[in-house]
């Protein structure tokens, strides 16, 4: 009973969400693992439409409370605290506030892999002239051996990152602002220092509020099982037109990201799908496709009639 009312919440949710991603009249996004579509944002259309005519300060009067939901949210999400959560501008000011916030020691030693995003890179060899060691783990055939991170990872603690940005809204609150204090909040809105991007905090409520019927529990494996069931129906496409699944389909490893060797240049096939509407990525000679939840059998039939053309 269980199973089939997760099953049901997916599909709702799934259809919701499609609904309100107009690229799919037309397109499909294939690239969830490094950038996804942009829904049709109700709240922040109307948040736009009434600020345009209120006093700046009855505007901003509209947010209080907004961060406390999406850290609400995210934490639901996650699994941790609200305390626990900071809401940075993007993931590379978020890893910049740890590189540059810890207390580092020479000799202290970073570990990250030769296949990472440059953005979760480059911040820690920003710290290599203090005299910290960035060592990087090689993939092999497409896996990383967590025993190697293991037995070198230690326990990192929220007070312990000082950080690297400082401004009023970082600090504890004092009845006036020229009331100066210089204490850090306790929780991790400790690095969110000055004017938000409202807009964007608007988006991301409207988009937590659309997951919401996917937070109960376990409904995290029956995710996971919608997007390998689509990672295998993809995986069958792709191999009867000569593509050689590369990513590990090993109990444990998988995800929802699909590399492939591809028959002839990727970049080719890659901008081929582009042609017809489908975008997909193209990451150290292979061809990576990532699919979400919401995609389906007919997203997948797109990439078919592209590559047919």
């Amino acid at each position: 009973m269980m199973e089939s009312l997760l099953h049901g919440n997916i599909e709702a949710a799934a259809a919701a969400l499609r609904e309100g991603l107009p690229l799919l009249r037309s397109g499909v996004a294939l690239n969830h693992a490094g950038i996804a579509p942009q829904p049709e944002s109700e709240s922040v259309a109307e948040f736009e439409r009434r600020r345009a005519k209120m006093l700046p300060g009855a505007a901003l009067e509209m947010t209080r409370g907004l961060k406390n939901r999406i850290r609400a949210g995210y934490a639901r999400m996650l699994g941790v605290a609200p305390a626990e959560i900071a809401i940075t501008r993007h993931t590379a000011e978020g890893v910049n506030t740890i590189a540059q916030g810890f207390p580092w020691k020479a000799g202290d030693r970073v570990l990250t892999v030769n296949v990472e995003y440059p953005s979760n890179v480059y911040p820690w060899w920003n710290l290599r002239d203090r005299g910290v060691e960035v060592v990087t783990v090689s993939e092999r055939e497409g896996r990383v051996d967590l025993d190697e991170f293991l037995a070198a990872i230690d326990e990192r603690r929220l007070p312990m990152i000082r950080p690297p940005f400082v401004g009023t809204d970082g600090m504890v609150s004092t009845p006036d602002y020229l009331e100066y204090r210089f204490e850090f909040r306790a929780d991790a809105s400790r690095f969110e220092y000055s004017t938000d991007n409202t807009l964007g905090l608007f988006g991301t409520a409207e988009a937590l509020s659309r997951l919401e019927p996917l937070l109960g529990p376990g409904s995290g494996d029956a995710l996971a099982r919608r997007v390998f069931q689509l990672g295998d129906d993809l995986t069958a496409l792709m191999e009867s037109r000569g593509f050689r699944l590369y990513s590990s389909r090993a109990a444990g490893e998988r995800s929802g990201i699909f590399s492939f060797l591809a028959p002839g240049d990727p970049a080719v096939y890659a901008a081929r799908l582009r042609q017809q509407g489908v975008e997909t990525a193209v990451r150290s000679s292979r061809l990576r496709i990532s699919p979400h939840y919401y995609n389906n059998k007919e997203d997948l039939q797109r990439i078919a009639l592209a590559l047919s053309c």
